[in-house]
């Protein structure tokens, strides 16, 4: 029989807890203060140097730095924000007072923090795939996300030791916890963090996103937030990459309304930013993430678990190569075009699907719908032959798929037409992609038996709001496609909105 700490006794001890530092509490102090600027904040951030270089270095990277060199303190607060740099100030504060530490079980104190800054990154992803929410709440958030699971490590180490070699994963469930230490670490967590005054909705979301791990409902949108990015760093930190996938895909379905394919695009465009911040919190292995890799091989796994073979894996490794490059053959043939190398039909359907289902259940997600159609494409058949044609819409794909964002998804939807669906897009967000993909096509130059061929197409562009009471996606695709005809009626190579002020 186990022996627990009860909640009232050393774990609940608020003089057991680590207090912030001194740098931190200062930042957490200044946070609340209205009055206090950008200077003040530099100041005392100035008074730690390893903190002051962990700024510099997220300020110049690609998440904020667009190319410029930020020298000083001063200049990396004015670009990040007072928001931003106390989130990171304070992870990296706490991140210095916890002791590194490892178990047998695969669990440490560095590989949490890896779960920790991967959690942050992604809620802030996910905030901007939205378009509602505050950025760097959420951040702040995912960076405490799991602290309570190091704070039980410090302060009750010998039952959350037993916790750790009782559980199937390096990451305990919150009823182990409990069963050992008298509360799970989200209490814990939410106990520290409104002892150090931070914001109440910081307190309950670092506290209930374990409530909805555990399957129960929320009505707020940062404790889902914070529960989908939790799954999404489990892709990296998990032990069964398979089943974290499958866990993300019906999360982000259920929870926040987004398909597969979206959260997947969302996981491997945040690359850059995961690898960044990462290596600013001492992760060694920040620059080995390669996160199409990584759900490439979750997606070949879930396959083979569903056809019932994850169980040969470990005696029939050979059979198992082939088996994934066979499958992964077959699904890549099954939706892809073959001559563009975009997502095919039988593909966007599936991508509309879902996001059919999602737009249903959550008629305030905001997305837009491009239809583009090559001009005089019938006159490069005509004139130069089919082979031309097919050049042509080779260069049409590659350009478009140069240009997409990683939250894009970019189809060839039959012929010389393409369909383009654009995640979180404001009408004016929309005409900012539909510019740039028509600028793309615009400035191709084709290669054609010595020839060099010029490639101009028209858009149009229909966005959610304008349908609010579509019964079906088609409903969509028809309206941008009156946007499209409007764009050919008008002198081709151009962009057309759907909508009474755009007369379609």
């Amino acid at each position: 029989m186990s022996t627990t700490v009860p909640l009232n006794a050393q774990v609940c001890n608020l003089d057991s807890l680590p207090s912030p530092p001194h740098v931190a509490i200062k930042v957490i102090e200044l946070s609340k203060d209205q009055d206090k600027g950008v200077r003040d904040l530099s100041d005392v951030l100035s008074l730690d140097s390893a903190l002051s270089a962990a700024i510099l270095r997220i300020a110049n990277s690609t998440a904020y730095s667009r190319g410029r060199v930020i020298d000083s303190i001063h200049q990396a607060v004015s670009v990040m924000g007072a928001k931003a740099t106390v989130a990171v100030a304070l992870g990296f504060s706490l991140k210095q007072s916890f002791p590194s530490w490892s178990h047998p079980s695969g669990l440490s104190g560095e590989l949490l923090w890896r779960r920790n800054v991967a959690t942050a990154v992604a809620s802030r992803s996910l905030v901007r795939l939205l378009g509602n929410g505050n950025e760097q709440r959420a951040f702040l958030c995912g960076l405490l996300s799991r602290i309570g699971q190091l704070v039980l490590h410090t302060a009750a180490k010998d039952a959350y030791e037993r916790v750790l070699s009782e559980s199937d994963t390096c990451f305990p469930s919150p009823e182990l916890e409990r069963k050992h230490c008298g509360l799970s670490h989200h209490e814990i967590a939410f106990t520290l963090l409104s002892h150090w005054k931070l914001p109440d909705d910081v307190c309950e979301a670092v506290r209930d996103w374990g409530e909805v791990v555990e399957g129960r409902k929320t009505d707020s949108p940062l404790t889902s937030i914070v529960t989908v990015a939790d799954a999404v760093a489990g892709l990296l930190t998990g032990d069964n990459q398979a089943l974290e996938l499958e866990r993300v895909r019906v999360l982000a379905d259920s929870l926040l309304g987004i398909t597969e394919h979206e959260i997947e695009r969302m996981f491997m465009s945040s690359e850059e930013e995961l690898k960044s911040t990462l290596s600013v919190f001492g992760d060694p292995h920040s620059d080995q993430i390669n996160c199409e890799a990584i759900l490439e091989e979750a997606r070949q796994r879930l396959i083979l678990m569903s056809i019932g073979l994850a169980a040969d894996l470990a005696t029939a490794n050979n059979k198992s190569t082939q088996l994934e490059e066979a499958n992964r053959s077959l699904v890549e043939t099954a939706n892809t075009d073959v001559l563009t190398r975009l997502p095919n039909r039988a593909a966007l359907q599936k991508e509309t699907d879902a996001l059919w289902e999602c737009w249903r259940r959550n008629p305030a997600r905001r997305f837009a719908v491009v239809m583009m159609d090559i001009d005089h494409f019938k006159s490069f058949n005509d004139s130069k032959g089919h082979a031309a044609g097919d050049r042509v819409l080779q260069g049409v794909g590659r350009a478009l798929r140069d240009v997409a964002r990683g939250t894009d998804f970019v189809a060839r939807y039959g012929g010389e037409e393409f369909t383009i669906l654009l995640a979180n897009a404001h009408p004016e967000q929309a005409a900012i992609a539909a510019e740039r993909f028509r600028s793309a096509v615009e400035n191709l130059k084709v290669s054609f038996e010595g020839e060099t061929l010029s490639v101009t197409a028209s858009f149009g562009v229909a966005f959610s709001g304008d349908i609010p009471e579509a019964q079906s996606f088609e409903e969509f695709v028809e309206a941008a496609d009156k946007a499209l005809y409007i764009s050919k009626r008008g002198g081709r190579n151009r962009v057309s909105f759907y909508g009474p002020m755009h007369g379609a």
